[in-house]
């Protein structure tokens, strides 16, 4: 499976960047045969922030089995985090495609789905237009200019990365409603009009659209957002 691919390849990276990590950062390859441990005065560990100190040699036999055992913590996490996202990955792609399986993993399944679109439909019933987006989104960027330009517009913007922790939780579950994971996520008189320049179908084609066919204008004058 290509996600089983990935996630072995992020693994090794992982693996391979927090031993680098966990390396003396005093301690390099110079050539020297007595070059050892004890030669170095000091150096740190990011793990748990471990000095081991030339001092005494059963001072630093202490500091190693500490470090060794927030090392062997450290990676039991990891492996332990690996899979249970690898577990809601397969889980969510027997009933989604391959975006929304990745957004229902990022979020997690720490969380009350039917109170978060619960939420959702409250902003989006009680605000005649509301976009979901990500701050740093080319797509988000482009449909605030496009509502800026039409200059009259009342738009409610609700940020999915401020913070991320609850934002993911909230686009894992647009995506459910909507059948689109995607930002920016625009909403006209509580109905999903689709995204910036595409949607999901013909009564959700996305603004672009909208805006070529002449119904942007008139849908957001029924609804209330026209100043």
């Amino acid at each position: 499976m290509k996600f089983s691919f990935f996630v072995n390849a992020a693994s090794a990276m992982l693996l391979v960047k927090a031993a680098v990590a966990f390396a003396p950062q005093g301690v390099q390859s110079t050539g020297r045969s007595n070059r050892s441990f004890h030669n170095v005065d000091s150096f740190e560990h990011p793990i748990g922030n471990v000095r081991l100190q030339s001092s005494s040699s059963s001072s630093t036999d202490e500091k190693l089995a500490e470090f060794q055992e927030k090392a062997s913590e450290f990676f039991e996490n990891l492996g332990n985090s690996i899979q249970y996202r690898y577990g809601l990955f397969s889980s969510a792609l027997k009933e989604y495609n391959f975006k929304q399986s990745m957004a229902i993993t990022i979020a997690g399944d720490d969380y009350d789905s039917e109170q978060v679109q619960q939420e959702i439909r409250s902003i989006v019933d009680s605000n005649p237009c509301v976009m979901f987006i990500w701050e740093s989104s080319p797509s988000c960027k482009k449909a605030i200019q496009a509502f800026d330009r039409m200059g009259d517009v009342t738009v409610k913007i609700v940020r999915l990365d401020d913070p991320w922790s609850e934002g993911n939780k909230m686009r894992a579950e647009l995506g459910k409603m909507t059948g689109k994971p995607s930002v920016p996520s625009v909403w006209i008189g509580g109905e999903y009009v689709g995204g910036y320049d595409a949607g999901v179908s013909d009564q959700a084609p996305g603004l672009v659209t909208m805006a070529f066919q002449g119904t942007l204008r008139p849908k957001l004058q029924e609804a209330g957002a026209l100043q």
